[in-house]
């Protein structure tokens, strides 16, 4: 593979630095500003860089496809790895004129701005094993500008035939079925004509989630907390810790005030948390009982298809990623101390240590 080095000479290390080194999976980072399709504004522009058989590539390679999903990975990441099977499936799922995938290999420039052939190596013995045969290209100074947004990977853009961005960015993988439907709900709002794919039939664990929801948990949302104010996704996105934990509580449960306890003196003793109350039941009751157990973390009220999501009977503790995401089995809030403990050293591994190690 030939491929022309020294071409990003002019690449700065602070550049590089601002923008990849923060890309290690930084669980403090939120996902970039929404743009609504359609929007004059472009997400790429004009660009010029190389995918890795040293092949040239402009912003052309949208044109011939209503739909691109941009994928920026990189080859030390966890959860972009255990992804990108997904993304190879699903890239096959569509026809090329409606709907493909690119592959951005975030961690290939040297810090003197030339390509590293050994990362490039190992990027493409991923994209084999992993069966992620779509193309994948190299950062540019001129890609790298048109990715500023861009704080953490993976980190996921749409955009249409013309590098218009479509709907919001997306921060953390997915499986198939979420981005499956996410596809379908961004090629609905695109002139053209409807999407085609064979995945609109499947049935089992990779069957279309309902839209709206998108069972990828806290994503996308809107509600109000205990005292009636509105709440939305950023009580999560915005939260400098590692991880939320989430205990999810009804004023009418068992053990819901000695659960709520606990969560915040967890919270006061592990700063790798930011604890978040969940409510199911009256909102009334449970203020009264918020009070009662002399909490003053954040509490929201579960909206009926939050609560579908969730499906709990009884005090239950979830950890949450960043962006929304839940990063582990649930736990029963009646499990003793130490239980706590593990399931957040657990989904704090899960999440990171895989990823930036």
């Amino acid at each position: 593979m030939k491929r022309k080095k020294g071409v990003f000479a002019v690449l700065t290390a602070l550049t590089l630095g601002a923008v990849w080194l923060l890309s290690a999976c930084s669980p403090a980072a939120a996902p970039a500003p929404s743009k609504a399709a359609g929007q004059d504004d472009n997400a790429f522009g004009t660009f010029e860089t190389y995918d890795l058989q040293g092949e040239a590539v402009s912003q052309e390679l949208f044109s011939g496809s209503r739909l691109t999903m941009v994928n920026v990975w990189a080859t030390y990441c966890g959860p972009c790895l255990r992804e990108m099977p997904d993304l190879g499936e699903l890239a096959g799922s569509y026809q090329a004129a409606d709907f493909q995938v690119v592959g951005v290999v975030s961690d290939t420039v040297k810090a003197d701005g030339t390509y590293d052939d050994a990362q490039v190596a190992v990027a493409e013995q991923i994209i084999q094993r992993t069966g992620a045969d779509y193309r994948h290209i190299l950062p540019s100074q001129s890609l790298l500008s048109r990715l500023g947004q861009i704080s953490a990977v993976p980190t996921t853009l749409f955009v249409d035939a013309q590098g218009r961005q479509v709907g919001q960015a997306y921060l953390g993988a997915r499986t198939k079925a979420q981005w499956q439907s996410i596809v379908e709900g961004l090629l609905a709002q695109l002139p053209g004509q409807d999407a085609q794919s064979g995945a609109g039939t499947e049935t089992g664990s990779d069957a279309p989630v309902t839209q709206g929801t998108e069972n990828m948990g806290f994503t996308r949302f809107e509600t109000t907390d205990l005292l009636g104010r509105p709440v939305d996704q950023s009580v999560m996105t915005e939260s400098a810790q590692e991880l939320i934990l989430a205990l999810i509580w009804n004023p009418e449960w068992t053990g819901s005030t000695e659960a709520l306890g606990q969560l915040a003196q967890l919270a006061a003793q592990d700063s790798r948390i930011q604890p978040l109350g969940l409510v199911v039941g009256d909102p009334t009751q449970a203020q009264a009982l918020a009070q009662k157990a002399g909490v003053d973390f954040t509490n929201i009220i579960l909206t009926p298809e939050l609560e579908t999501l969730l499906e709990a009977k009884a005090p239950q503790v979830l950890a949450f990623s960043p962006w929304g995401t839940v990063a582990s089995q649930g736990l029963d809030a009646d499990a003793p101390p130490e239980k706590w403990t593990q399931l957040i050293d657990e989904a704090v591994y899960n999440l990171y240590e895989t990823c930036c190690s």
